[in-house]
């Protein structure tokens, strides 16, 4: 295949990036500000890139079979034109990758921190129901002497 068709991979595997990379991004500032909504819509569309991305890298691969490496097609890039936007894209995936793998490393580990929380909370729901009596916390954060069974365990009007 010539240069121009790998270009055409590199072009479309770059932009296919760029768009999950925007979207890792939206889920990191949702998952730090527990906007469950965002999260919900940028893992959809994250989720949804990422088989068309795996298709534009094998299609790009599969394009660069004639040559040895990138760096043997962009020694082979005709034009100065050509030269400048296979720099571009290959740069571009180059650092989209290693933007990849940090921006995923982040929103796990801000996953596993909201799993964490939600655990430890649930767990103390689930221990203060076993012992029988919960605490009842009024809306100053006092535990409400009046308690019965009817009544939540965050109780606003304690």
């Amino acid at each position: 295949m010539s240069t121009t068709g790998l270009l055409s991979s590199l072009r479309s595997e770059a932009e296919l990036l760029q768009g999950l990379l925007t979207q890792l991004r939206l889920q990191q500032q949702a998952l730090v500000q527990g906007d469950q909504p965002v999260i919900v819509s940028s893992s959809q569309l994250a989720e949804s890139l990422m088989p068309r991305l795996q298709a534009a890298t094998e299609a790009r691969q599969q394009a660069q079979q004639d040559f040895d490496s990138l760096d043997q097609a962009l020694a082979q890039t005709a034009g100065l034109r050509e030269q400048t936007q296979f720099k571009v894209c290959l740069q571009t995936l180059r650092q989209g990758s290693q933007e990849l793998a940090l921006l995923y490393q982040r929103n796990l580990a801000l996953i596993e921190q909201g799993l964490s929380w939600t655990d430890a909370t649930l767990s103390s729901f689930v221990q203060l129901q076993q012992n029988g009596q919960p605490a009842v916390y009024g809306a100053r954060g006092s535990e409400a002497a009046d308690w019965s069974p009817e009544r939540s365990m965050c109780d606003f009007n304690a």
